[in-house]
């Protein structure tokens, strides 16, 4: 979209186009995507925030890839951890726990950081696992950057999860870095993977 279809597309939200403009004028339309209800107040009277958080969610559903249930593969897993990622400027870390049958016992994000860092801990990571008995778990983080290349600290963060699912007997079968329309699997280092996400019909 251009500028212009996004202050024509808010401004049918918020009620006109001089007041998207003068949103747009103090922040980005990225960042008012990841703001709760009350945060997207601070711009906007309460029930008009409500509408535009109630949009913002309804277009991450229709960009997301089908959730499964069951997770086969790294794109399955991407299918899965992808709404708990997805629109963040900030890096979270997301943790699926699976049993034997490959199916989602439980995900949990257990880590929020900065626009270009998450630091989750290891005991928080395999609590997940441990909570739900489960088989192996398969971790994941976002890169708002949209550079789905993992960075030398998630390459050590990855051995460190690795090793210690060894130890534990929790096998780490992948970890993701997630961007929106692609990922990255560091564990079979898969390289960057680009899936087609379905466009909203217009």
């Amino acid at each position: 979209m251009t500028d212009q279809d996004v202050e024509r597309a808010l401004g049918i939200v918020l009620g006109g186009r001089a007041k998207a403009r003068k949103i747009l004028a103090q922040t980005t339309l990225r960042h008012l995507a990841g703001l709760k209800e009350a945060e997207l107040a601070r711009f906007m009277p309460l029930e008009t925030a409500r509408r535009l958080a109630a949009t913002f969610a309804l277009g991450r559903a229709v960009l997301a890839p089908p959730k499964k249930t069951m997770l086969f593969t790294p794109e399955d897993a991407y299918a899965h951890v992808y709404p708990y990622l997805s629109g963040h400027e900030a890096e979270r870390f997301v943790v699926v726990a699976i049993d034997v049958r490959h199916q989602v016992l439980a995900t949990a994000v257990v880590a929020e950081g900065a626009p270009n860092v998450v630091k989750p801990r290891l005991s928080d990571v395999f609590a997940v696992a441990v909570r739900h008995r489960a088989a192996a778990i398969v971790v994941a983080h976002n890169h708002p950057s949209e550079i789905a290349q993992p960075s030398l600290a998630d390459h050590e963060l990855t051995k460190a999860l690795v090793e210690a699912g060894a130890l534990l007997g929790i096998p780490v079968l992948d970890h993701l870095v997630v961007c929106s329309q692609s990922f990255w699997g560091l564990v079979h280092n898969t390289g960057e993977v680009r899936v087609p996400i379905i466009q909203a019909t217009p």
